[in-house]
């Protein structure tokens, strides 16, 4: 298989783990390959978060994952928003036609950040800019995630 399946977690002792996930009931691990073999780290279940396959713009790539909070690029637009797996809307006609339901990797729109030239309007934000496509983006880059920056996971519209 060509694809990285990855999986991110935060142990109890506040360091971040990548590598293979294992749940079962109410208990989340995350397995890693060590120098002298396989090695497991209990996680805390609501912080895990799988790998996008992406990574962002920053002169040393850091790697995306669902939970992370990103700045991107939409149609020369500035935005900043949580990245997000499951069924969404997407409407890639400008609010023309009626949004398609997707399941995937998406971005939850959190606020605008307006130009130079641009005064900051709420009604900026169209409903179908509120979710989008991980994919349509033109540029990412990684500014935290929901387990460290205090944003609430049902922040936003």
């Amino acid at each position: 298989m060509d694809r990285e399946i990855l999986f991110r977690g935060k142990t109890k002792y506040g360091s971040w783990i990548i590598g293979d996930l294992l749940q079962y009931a109410n208990t989340a691990q995350i397995w890693t390959q060590e120098e002298h073999g396989k090695c497991n780290y209990i996680v805390d279940p609501a912080t895990v978060g799988q790998f996008t396959e992406l990574t962002d713009k920053n002169k040393i790539p850091q790697k995306v994952f669902e939970g992370d909070i990103v700045e991107y690029i939409l149609s020369c637009e500035k935005y900043c928003g949580q990245v997000c797996y499951g069924i969404y809307e997407q409407d890639g006609s400008g609010g023309e036609y009626c949004p398609t339901l997707c399941i995937g990797f998406y971005i939850k729109c959190l606020f605008w950040t307006p130009q130079d030239w641009q005064e900051e309007d709420d009604e900026r934000i169209y409903s179908y800019n509120r979710t989008v496509s991980l994919l349509n983006v033109e540029e990412l880059m990684v500014i935290g995630n929901i387990h460290e920056t205090g944003i609430d996971n049902n922040s936003g519209f």
